[in-house]
């Protein structure tokens, strides 16, 4: 029907393009209400196939339910009528739909006729058309015609966040974009959405981030750019925190981050259609049902604490996420969402409940739950201790963890069984409660092809050595398509005799502490990294771990692990021998051909082991106190580029001649990965390298690095000409150091530093060190002088670290040239730091370390780029002016600055990022205006007293702590919420904040003395605090257009509120404000009446009221009133005021005035044709301007006006006559008649 609709309009002329885009938005939202139709009767069919399943049969049917069969009939049956009908409509309309029909006309295809109806061409401008054009072609060229939708809802998400892939395709799936064509029937539709993903990534409309440890993206983003296009043609179905102007207007499909009120006002009507809603604010009850045909609810990082019931009434849903929330439970409602494919709840750390009702999602195909603390021992809390039954969630295909039950009744490893469509990773936690190798059969491991990666876990609890643990680790052999395999905490004496795994390409073995033997692995072809950690019981690598029992395939690959790359052995505390490989009929073994990194980290009882390495690049030796001698080892790898050798304490000399491919060389005797927590009776673990005497010959040598070496007496370096960095710290018996060998035609020798070498007496000359750019020392005592080394030659130093200044002037008179200096690194200095002072006129980094300053300022530095702060744990108070330039300020390590309390930043325009200390009292920054952030760190400022912010209209977030007593921020445009410590900010005294149109709330403690809001545009409602704030002493709130309440206290003593344009009343209770001394309502334009006597406190001595439109009446009666001033409000009349007036007898100054500037749109005063003032006898100064219909005041007695000693009136054109009695006034001093300082010309009798 639709192509005769479009073939028909296909005769008729062309009309406006507008129009097309209304026939075209009306018939996707019949194909809409369509598409809603069919998904209903779609989850009719599943819910009654679930009730035949779980054999559930009524005896009671509720005719009115859509449970009942009949209904749904009759329901279905209407609704299909009504899309008739709608068809019929656009049928009848030819004149909108003729162009349409004649670009149909000109393609081929259904693939075709749906680029016409995704390109948007009626809503892109020219110049944006040119802007993103090249967007616009990688669009069209797509070549599925789901593609473009799949690009456009990427604009869900927050410009600038990361988009995991797996979440994005789930989304994508939830919106039935992901369908499987012809083509590719057999393909998932997870398939699909790889396939789409990756063809997003190739025409750079998504840019890959990180990957995963198989090598594929596993997190993307969308440039700005990107996005904005994105948004751009999805604008007519898509709603996000930008469209809130117009959201209202639409049938959306789509919304993001809409806040709740604005959700709220929504019309029921324009939400039908409504499929995807991204929301971290809470979401009422009562609005979920209005949502049924909602698809994905993403409440991800959502203010929640619960989910609400009604959620299962959305029984089309196929996507829901409450991952980062607050809620406790979930509701046994969620199991009536039959249609739910994804269910993600990650890093939920409240929840405990997890309803038995889960099991009925016999759709769910990725479930995501935790935490989980990958690094230290996993945390599942609830889930150790719920009893969903998951083997009846038989389309799983995601589920990163199991934990097997320890009663066996309700989640037994058996539940695995059915689960055969699983894939990607699986690990599964508490092994130990798995009774035996037959139970462990039962999950059915081997029939799982689709799982690449497998963790077999048991507890960390110590337990004695079980040989049921083998049987279980046998029963549970995975399918030979596993490609990395982890196992922890196994306490079997072996490990099992799988058959091989060739597809196997990591394996990674922890705390297995009871095995005194490696498994076989040596025949795995695929195998590339393997590691041991912490096998304290293992004791020899020999035969079995070679794999001489399966001989055969040995020597027809004339290998032994044939592909491994990196093999790592931590913590192994008993090995003591790693033999070298077998000969076979006199016929050396390839074994480890192409390993390039070993690790032997605290093997501190090994003594030899295998030397046939030749393509290792890396080798680290760490805590092997046993071994003596590496000299055979080293002379083999010829390929060797990266030596680290730390604690081996039994090392006494090491020759590195003829290493010609070695790159980087350190020797420590600390640096080693600790990794063990076990005690070691042994002997100490870190201890000093034993070199007494190091010479290096190494041509290709770039990086010598020499550290804690206390025995070593000399250093001699030969014909290193690639050698380009050389530092050597803490060699307390280091005396002298030979580089005059090296080359003299090139010295590329770029960093050299010595720390603490305390002995050493002379270094060679640095003369022709042209090419040294960064010079060191420091702790260097037995150095008397620089003037021999010769620093007037080396014209390439840009970075220097010294102890103090006195230092730096010393390097100066040596011929040092410091004006050259752009990086200085500095222990000891002054509290007033002025680079200028010392020459330095380049520098670009400053870093001070180890300070004892209790106070430091830096100022005036225009070209300082970056400061570093580390170890200085004395300072107290930190101020820096005037930086221009600076860009970058990093503390290393918050927690060392215990008592930093004070720092101030002014007038530092690059700076981008602040560190906040955890001790930290009073913080100042003005006129950083790029800062965008201030560094975690101030999550635990808890002792910040006062805050002042201001030009910074790059901030986004600001720290407040439960003690602040003072907030100020000016001139922060993208401030949109302060940090989650408000609520409890009990101490605050002043709020003072202007310029941050975007901030939506605002704290209010108890204690607030002062509170003062200008330009907060957005800002709709002041914190729940507000009701007890009973110290409040001044309220000032202005510009804040949706602000609809406003906080007062009984102590109130001034409150002036201005363009707050939906206040249609003032403050209840504001009678009882008895200090109240002035009051100013200014742009409240829904203000229509304020009942003086029943509002104005008798203490109120100053009223002011501007710019109020509606209002018409201040009726009532207050005899203490001193001054009253009424601006601007054009259906004011002086009747309605007091009575006439007449009961303002203590009224001492009086401005009437009127303005009708372009801006306001409010016609000037004409109903104030009159005043009289008989009863004002106390009135000082009265002032009348801009009252252009004002014809006479010849009602004014001002006889009566004795007290008068100020007259004005200005801008009255049509004025007539004075007051009558004015030559009566003796105390009259200042008189002012006219317009612009002239005499009015109008004014007849005086």
């Amino acid at each position: 029907m639709i192509q005769d609709i479009t073939r028909e309009a296909a005769e008729q002329p062309q009309d406006p393009r507008e129009a097309v885009a209304s026939w075209v938005q009306k018939l996707k939202d019949v194909a809409n209400d369509a598409d809603d139709v069919l998904e209903e009767i779609n989850y009719e069919v599943l819910r009654h196939k679930h009730e035949i399943q779980n054999h559930l049969k009524r005896k009671v049917l509720n005719f009115f339910s859509l449970s009942n069969p009949v209904a749904f009939r009759l329901k279905t049956e209407h609704k299909i009528k009504s899309i008739n009908a709608s068809l019929v409509d656009l049928a009848s309309l030819p004149s909108v739909a003729k162009v349409f029909g004649g670009m149909l006309r000109s393609k081929n295809g259904a693939d075709q006729w749906s680029a016409i109806l995704q390109s948007k061409i009626c809503d892109s401008p020219e110049a944006k058309e040119i802007i993103i054009s090249e967007l616009k072609l990688s669009l069209d060229n797509l070549k599925f015609p789901f593609l473009k939708q799949c690009f456009t809802y990427c604009s869900m998400f927050k410009k600038g966040s990361e988009i995991e892939r797996d979440d994005l395709i789930q989304l994508w799936m939830a919106q039935g974009l992901l369908c499987p064509s012809s083509e590719n029937s057999d393909l998932e539709m997870e398939d699909i959405g790889t396939e789409y993903f990756h063809i997003l990534l190739q025409n750079s409309l998504l840019q890959d981030l990180t990957k995963d440890e198989f090598g594929v993206v596993a997190k993307c983003k969308m440039h700005a750019l990107v996005h904005d296009f994105a948004e751009h043609v999805s604008k007519f179905e898509s709603a996000t925190s930008d469209s809130n102007e117009t959201v209202g207007t639409l049938k959306i499909r789509h919304a993001s981050h809409i806040p709740t009120l604005v959700l709220q006002s929504i019309p029921k009507k324009s939400l039908r259609g409504l499929r995807s809603l991204f929301s971290n604010s809470e979401v009422p009850s009562h609005m979920l049902p209005r949502f049924r045909g909602l698809h994905v609810l993403n409440l991800y990082n959502a203010d929640i604490k619960e989910l609400p019931i009604s959620i299962g009434k959305l029984k089309q849903l196929r996507y829901l996420n409450v991952s980062r929330t607050k809620i406790e439970a979930l509701p046994k409602s969620v199991g009536k969402l039959h249609n739910l494919q994804t269910l993600r709840m990650e890093h939920c750390r409240r929840l405990k409940v997890f309803s038995m009702e889960m099991g009925d999602l016999i759709n769910l195909r990725h479930i995501y739950f935790g935490p989980v603390q990958k690094k230290k021992r996993a945390n599942f809390g609830w889930y150790r201790e719920s009893h969903v039954r998951v083997g009846q969630l038989t389309s799983l295909r995601t589920m990163p963890y199991f934990i097997v039950s320890p009663d066996g009744t309700s989640r037994g490893i058996e539940e695995l069984a059915g689960l055969n469509h699983l894939k990607g990773e699986l690990a599964i936690y508490d092994l130990e409660h798995a009774r035996d190798g037959e139970e462990a059969k039962k999950s059915n491991l081997v029939g799982k092809k689709n799982i690449r990666k497998l963790s077999l876990i048991w507890g960390e609890e110590m337990r004695p050595c079980n040989n049921s643990e083998e049987d279980v680790l046998q029963g549970l052999q995975p399918h030979p398509n596993l490609e990395i395999l982890e196992i922890r905490n196994f306490m079997g004496a072996q490990f099992p005799s799988w058959k091989p795994h060739n597809n196997l390409k990591e394996i990674r073995l922890f705390q297995c502490d009871v095995c005194e033997e490696a498994p076989m692995l040596g025949h795995l072809p695929s195998l590339m990294h393997l590691e041991f950690n912490t096998m304290c019981n293992l004791k020899r690598l020999g035969d079995e771990f070679y794999g001489y029992y399966d001989i055969d395939d040995a020597m027809k690959t004339k290998a032994l692990f044939p592909t491994l790359k990196t093999f790592r052995i931590i913590a192994a505390l008993n090995l003591t021998e790693w033999i070298e490989p077998p000969m076979v009929k006199e016929q050396q073994i390839s074994v480890f051909p192409r390993l390039e990194e070993l690790d032997l980290v605290e093997c501190p009882q090994i003594r030899n082991f295998p030397d046939h390495f030749a393509f290792l690049r890396k080798l680290e030796m760490s805590i092997c106190h046993e071994l003596s001698n590496l000299t055979s080892l080293v002379e083999k790898c010829t390929s060797l580029q990266n030596l680290e050798i730390c604690s081996c304490d039994k090392l006494r000399s090491l020759s590195l001649f003829g290493l010609t491919s070695i790159r980087k060389l350190l020797f420590s005797s600390r640096g080693g990965k600790l990794t063990s927590t076990s005690q070691h009776s042994g002997p100490e673990l870190y201890t000093g390298v034993s070199l007494e005497e190091l010479s290096i010959k190494c041509p290709s040598l770039e990086n010598l690095g020499i550290s804690r070496c206390d025995s070593l007496i000399s250093i001699s370096v030969h014909g290193v000409t690639s050698l380009r960095g050389l530092e050597i710290s803490s060699c307390g018996g280091l005396i002298s150091m030979d580089l005059e060998s090296l080359p003299e035609c090139y010295i590329p020798l770029e960093v050299l530093s010595l720390r603490s070498c305390r002995s050493l007496e002379s270094i060679s000359s640095l003369h022709g060190y042209t090419s040294l750019r960064k010079l060191t020392i420091e702790d260097c005592d037995g150095l008397k002088t620089y003037a021999s080394i010769g620093l007037e030659s080396c014209t390439s130093i840009r970075a220097l670290c010294v102890h103090d200044f006195q230092q730096l002037r010393q390097y100066s008179a040596d011929g040092l040239d410091i004006s050259l200096i752009e990086e200085l690194t500095i222990y000891k200095f002054p509290k007033l730091i002025c680079i200028s002072n010392h020459g330095l006129t380049t520098l670009r980094k400053l870093v001070l370390i180890a300070s004892c300053v209790p106070e430091l300022s830096i100022d005036n530095n225009t070209t300082l780029e970056e400061l570093y702060l580390q170890d200085c744990t004395s300072i107290g108070s930190l101020c820096i002016y005037n930086c221009e330039r600076l860009s970058h300020f990093l503390v290393d390590g918050l927690e060392t600055l215990t008592i930093l309390e004070e720092l101030t930043i002014r007038n530092c325009p690059s700076l981008t990022l602040v560190p906040i200390a955890p001790c930290l009292r009073e913080l100042v920054i003005e006129g950083c205006e790029k800062l965008s952030s201030l560094r975690s760190g101030s999550k635990h400022c808890n002792s910040l007293e006062r805050v002042k912010i201001s030009g910074s209209p790059n901030l986004i977030s600001i720290p407040i702590a439960p003690c602040l007593r003072e907030l100020v921020i000016d001139g922060c445009e993208k401030l949109s919420s302060l940090s989650s410590g408000s609520k409890h900010c009990n101490s605050l005294e002043r709020v003072k904040i202007s310029g941050s149109p975007n901030l939506i709330s605002i704290p209010i403690a108890p204690r607030l003395r002062e509170l003062v809001i200008e330009g907060c545009e957005k800002l709709s409602s002041l914190s729940s605090g507000s009701k007890h704030c009973n110290l409040l002493e001044r309220v000032k709130i202005s510009g804040s257009p949706n602000l609809i309440s406003i906080p007062i206290a009984v102590c109130l003593r001034e409150l002036v509120i201005e363009g707050c344009e939906k206040l249609s009343s003032l403050p209840s209770g504001l009678k009882h404000c008895n200090a109240l001394e002035r009051l100013k309502i200014s742009g409240s334009r829904n203000l229509e009446c304020i009942p003086i006597s029943d509002v104005f406190p008798p203490s109120l001595g100053q009223f002011v009221i501007e710019d109020c439109a509606q209002l018409s009446s201040l009726q009532g009666r207050h005899e203490s009133l001193e001054e009253l001033s009424m601006v601007n409000c054009p259906k004011l009349l002086w009747s309605s005021v007091a009575e006439g007036g007449s009961c303002l007898t203590a009224l001492r100054r009086l401005v009437i005035a009127s303005c009708s500037g372009p801006n306001l749109g409010i016609k000037s005063i004409s109903t104030l044709e009159e005043i009289s003032l008989h009863d004002c006898t106390s009135l000082v100064d009265l002032e009348i301007q801009r009252c252009r219909n004002l014809i006479s005041l010849a009602d004014v007695d001002a006889t009566s006006l004795q007290s008068l000693s100020s007259l004005t009136i200005l801008d009255c054109e049509k004025l007539r006559y004075l007051p009558t009695g004015l030559h009566t006034l003796t105390r009259l001093e200042r008189m002012r008649i006219g317009r612009n300082y002239d005499t009015c010309r109008r004014v007849y009798t005086l």
